[in-house]
């Protein structure tokens, strides 16, 4: 609509209506019946009841104390003619609640003794704990600093795509690319890294994918897990043999140089029951080359044992035989490691 009017400027000491005056009646009009229509909805749309809360205020008078009329505009204003009478048999309730309590409580000059413990304590089950738990990093060791984080996206992927494998066709996988890169320049990555760096992680995990042994490590089982963060309280090696941990059996070698008296959370990659055995398996995306035979991989496996073993004992309590395997994604090779 077009609203077209002289305009009648503003003069000190006149009440002459100007077109901004009618146009603020129009807003102030409009407000007032939303907040109608929201008030109408509230009260019409209730399932079975409802309850209505609202407050006002009480005045003096010569006859006793009054209830002051709500606002005519509030909500409670344009009921007040229905519950007007609720409120005032309510008022006068209180009011000899009140005056009941005044006359016949002597909590009305009492004053608490102020009482200090000698030893303020907090309940043990309120303190914090001593230690702090941190997931301990066992990954590959790299002195390249794109690696590591080409690792830690190719374990993220893994852990969305475990249990989906059928869903992760090449299509989806290359819609992967923009989300990857941004993740790497995110971290501080430039574009070309960061570029190539989506490309390498992509070609793993297609590498993975289309291995028979990726497909099997990858899919669907019940009860499976991926990037499994357990901890465990116990005397547990940093290298080595482990021992004085409960629910495995103890172990030789240990001295106090090696060993770890706090708890440590530590995550596992992959988990899940196979026929019974319990697998336990690590992601490792190194690349040994394309000329590397079974027996590199097993020596290279072979120098992650102890990590292994130790994310071994976090599952002693379900009393399962236990299969220790690393993964190598670039290549799509599972390794088994002898326990």
């Amino acid at each position: 609509r077009l609203l077209a009017a002289p305009v009648n400027p503003r003069r000190a000491g006149e009440a002459v209506p100007s077109l901004y005056d009618f146009l603020q009646k129009l807003e102030k009009q409009r407000k007032e019946n939303e907040e109608a229509r929201v008030l109408y909805v509230a009260v019409t749309r209730a399932m079975r009841r409802v309850h209505l809360v609202g407050a006002v205020f009480c005045k003096d008078s010569a006859g006793g104390t009054e209830i002051a009329p709500p606002s005519t505009t509030s909500p409670l204003g344009r009921l007040w003619l229905v519950l007007e009478a609720a409120f005032a048999e309510a008022g006068q309730a209180s009011v000899a609640m009140t005056e009941t309590a005044a006359s016949e409580s002597p909590l009305a000059e009492f004053v608490p003794q102020l009482v200090r413990q000698q030893k303020p304590q907090v309940p043990a089950v309120w303190q914090a704990p001593t230690f702090l738990l941190g997931a301990a990093y066992h990954g590959e060791p790299t002195t390249n600093a794109l690696a590591a984080a080409l690792g830690t996206l190719t374990h993220a992927c893994l852990e969305q795509i475990a249990g989906h494998v059928d869903a992760w066709d090449a299509a989806r996988l290359a819609n992967l690319q923009p989300a990857a890169e941004r993740w790497l320049a995110s971290r501080g990555w430039p574009q070309a890294e960061s570029a190539s760096g989506a490309a390498r992680v992509l070609a793993i995990l297609r590498t993975a994918l289309s291995s028979a042994d990726g497909q099997w490590v990858l899919r669907a089982r019940e009860g499976a897990v991926a990037e499994l963060a357990l901890s465990q309280r116990g005397k547990v090696m940093r290298s080595g043999i482990f021992e004085s941990v409960p629910g495995h059996s103890g172990g030789v070698g240990d001295t106090a140089a090696n060993t770890i008296n706090s708890p440590e959370t530590r995550v596992v990659d992959r988990s899940f029951v196979d026929n019974g055995m319990r697998w336990i398996i690590d992601y490792k995306t190194a690349d040994l080359g394309a000329q590397a035979s079974e027996a590199d991989f097993i020596a290279h496996a072979g120098r992650f044992r102890a990590q292994l073993q130790a994310y071994a004992i976090l599952f002693a309590d379900e009393s399962l035989p236990q299969q220790l395997a690393i993964f190598y994604v670039a290549h799509g090779k599972l390794i088994t490691i002898a326990d």
